[in-house]
């Protein structure tokens, strides 16, 4: 039941343009024990996403 719930914080939104709909979803609806530890991965994710936007980037204009 959890991970549906955390599913639908994420699913059907995009990492960049909704960042701060996602962020402020998880901190108004997960009050879990682990919302901490989910802000810190979602972060993580979208760093992540943005190296590999870049490197293809950099591929693209060689």
């Amino acid at each position: 039941m959890t991970n549906e719930f955390i599913r639908s914080l994420f699913v059907g939104k995009n990492i960049q343009d909704d960042s701060d709909i996602i962020r402020q979803e998880i901190e108004d609806r997960y009050f879990g024990s682990s919302q901490k530890a989910i802000l810190v991965a979602y972060k993580d994710v979208q760093k992540q996403f943005v190296n590999i936007q870049q490197g293809r980037q950099a591929k693209n204009v060689i």
